[in-house]
């Protein structure tokens, strides 16, 4: 050990890159710059991502709450067949109404006036009032309807 101790001599130093060289401060600024760019693009796709998902999701919601409160007309039998309202999608209005009051990311105006028309369309109405009163299965229809003819999804966010 003593043998090969002496045939090699090993001597480190350590000493600071001078600051103007060009190793030490453009290439990790510019790497830096790049990966802040990078990821704040991409936390921008995700923010619009989940922004378009929400709309949409409300438009899906909001136009099953139309659909099921359509009066229909007799069939050639005269017989007429009310469509069914759901607990579950008027649960699932209430539920988005309240996430996207508190989740709207991008403060957009237009996504809050309409979760904001269909938390109105749907406030003080039970699921028995929508299955057994045509008034308030046409009034929350009408108020409904207004609010989607107003809204389109989301797709820009800028």
């Amino acid at each position: 050990v003593e043998e090969v101790r002496s045939r090699f001599r090993l001597k480190l130093f350590v000493t600071k890159v001078p600051e103007n060289d060009f190793r030490s401060g453009g290439i990790a600024t510019a790497i830096a710059e790049d990966l802040e760019s990078h990821y704040n693009r991409q936390i921008e796709e995700i923010v619009n991502k989940s922004m378009e998902d929400a709309s949409e999701r409300l438009i899906e919601i909001a136009s099953r709450i139309s659909n099921a409160c359509t009066e229909v007309t007799p069939d050639e039998d005269g017989k007429v067949k009310r469509k069914k309202v759901y607990e579950s999608t008027i649960s699932q209005a209430r539920e988005i109404c309240d996430v996207l009051k508190e989740f709207n990311l991008t403060g957009n105006s237009q996504l809050e006036q309409a979760r904001s028309q269909l938390d109105e369309a749907l406030r003080d109405v039970t699921l028995e009032d929508l299955r057994e009163s045509s008034y308030v299965r046409a009034k929350v229809k009408d108020n409904v309807d207004d609010m989607l003819n107003k809204f389109k999804p989301l797709r820009s966010f800028t």
